[in-house]
């Protein structure tokens, strides 16, 4: 429940920066006659109203979140027991979990340009696509993390991987196109709620997996190191195949690598915890 409501958190926000931006660039009027003088101002409203929110939440740690914690207490982490902790599979296991996941994620970015050059949709028209996927991540890691804490975490987030390769490979075919733009909503919808569903539960596995409390903050450090590297890569391996493969062509190789990081993960977090029904008793 915990990190179903800190993703739910982050995604609400991210929601939200995402109506302030559409309402924005939705009052230079028709998409299809701005001028480049009227992007490029709507543009730097979207960059000055961003800004000023990460600034103010800047503002707001600093002053209110203050832990009392002094460094060198009896809480600090002993990195002596990091070798023996790099020893056990799972870590390797949730790493490929939180990467594979965290690639999908990324890939989601990509819908709004889809919409655009796909599915022949306008600008704001787009916008209001990708942003109402952003509604849909806080709606579903809540609803994940309520819900969830009565099965175990890693055969649910399996059942998400299933759904991701899914969609995945529908969007990969090529059946979705301009003429079903109702079947390219609902399933990118879907795909969100695979992705968004496998996020709020990545972290819990760190309960699943038993491990110690004090070991918490080095396992999710390790973990993340690689985990969160799609940040670096997956917009300009995305950006090769959409330059020199336009149109739908660069999308299907975003959307494989969406199927091969879907089974990936399938298969990482099946061997997480390969035993035991999926319900707790």
């Amino acid at each position: 429940m915990a990190f179903g409501l800190l993703d739910g958190g982050r995604g609400a926000v991210a929601a939200s920066i995402g109506l302030i931006g559409i309402a924005l660039f939705s009052e230079t009027g028709d998409a299809d006659g701005l001028s480049n003088a009227d992007r490029l101002a709507s543009f730097q409203g979207i960059v000055w109203t961003t800004s000023g929110i990460v600034g103010a939440a800047g503002i707001l740690v600093f002053t209110f979140l203050r832990t009392g914690n002094k460094v060198g207490n009896s809480d600090q982490i002993d990195f002596g027991t990091l070798p023996s902790l790099l020893k056990d599979k799972r870590i390797w296991l949730l790493m490929i979990i939180v990467l594979t996941a965290y690639v999908g994620y990324k890939i989601t970015d990509f819908f709004p340009q889809y919409a655009t050059d796909v599915m022949k949709m306008d600008e704001v028209t787009a916008g209001k696509m990708g942003t109402t996927l952003l509604i849909c991540r806080p709606i579903t890691a809540i609803l994940v993390g309520i819900w969830a804490d009565r099965f175990v975490k890693s055969k649910l987030i399996s059942i998400f991987f299933a759904l991701m390769l899914l969609e995945g490979l529908l969007f990969a075919s090529g059946v979705i196109n301009k003429e079903f733009a109702v079947v390219f909503t609902l399933n990118m919808l879907l795909t969100g709620i695979a992705i968004y569903g496998a996020r709020a539960l990545y972290f819990s596995l760190i309960e699943e997996g038993k491990f110690s409390l004090n070991q918490t903050g080095q396992v999710v450090g390790f973990v993340s190191i690689i985990g969160f590297t799609p940040d670096i890569f997956v917009g300009p391996i995305s950006g090769y195949f959409l330059d020199n493969y336009p149109g739908f062509d660069g999308f299907r190789y975003i959307f494989l690598g969406l199927v091969i990081c879907a089974v990936l993960g399938g298969i990482a977090s099946y061997f997480f915890n390969s035993k035991g029904p999926i319900t707790r008793n």
